[in-house]
């Protein structure tokens, strides 16, 4: 059964404001709960699904039942016993391999989400005002 885990990364995205890159490397650009603005960088991106719907709450919340007591309040989180990651193995039919690949998860308040499968563990930085699209 799919369950949510802590990433190492923690913060609450009040909005995914753009999505950006190719060949593998991925960044997130989002408002976070304080104002501030971040980029989430992914690097070693295997697969990737972006949504905006009204059920992403709900998705969250199902996932949230089987999880662990004490996840933090944040944003991004890792799906373990990935459904997402199951499929892809299917998809590759064995020319990758896919025994080191992590289900990310990032939704925002605004009901946008982001699955990414990756190998690399993402890295959030901090966006200067001037820097700031």
């Amino acid at each position: 059964m799919q369950r949510l885990s802590n990433c190492k990364i923690e913060t609450e995205i009040v909005e995914i404001e753009g999505i950006s890159g190719a060949d593998q490397y991925f960044e997130i650009e989002v408002l976070d709960s304080d104002g501030r603005r971040s980029k989430l960088v992914f690097d070693f991106v295997w697969d990737m699904s972006y949504y905006h719907h009204g059920d992403t709450q709900e998705r969250v919340h199902s996932l949230l039942q089987g999880s662990e007591k004490g996840l933090a309040r944040s944003s991004i989180y890792v799906v373990e016993e990935s459904n997402y990651i199951e499929y892809f193995k299917d998809q590759v039919s064995g020319t990758r391999p896919t025994d080191k690949l992590t289900h990310y998860l990032v939704i925002d308040a605004l009901g946008a989400s982001v699955d990414i499968l990756t190998i690399i563990e993402p890295v959030l930085l901090k966006l200067d005002v001037e820097d700031a699209v």
